[in-house]
């Protein structure tokens, strides 16, 4: 799946549970997702509202 896709996937299931984040973020965290890579960051509290992304500390 394409990081547009997953961005769209992120966006709509984010925007049904009124937790939107900023799009720059959904569209880095679909990238990250999209090329399965661990996904590094101290702002846990906007991120770990993605089900399919892999947070690392």
């Amino acid at each position: 799946m394409h990081c547009s896709e997953h961005a769209k996937r992120i966006y709509t299931s984010l925007k049904l549970q009124n937790q939107l984040i900023a799009l720059p973020d959904i569209f880095i965290a679909s990238t990250a997702i999209a090329h399965d890579l661990p996904f590094y960051t101290l702002n846990r509290k906007h991120f770990e509202r993605i089900e399919a992304l892999k947070l690392e500390i």
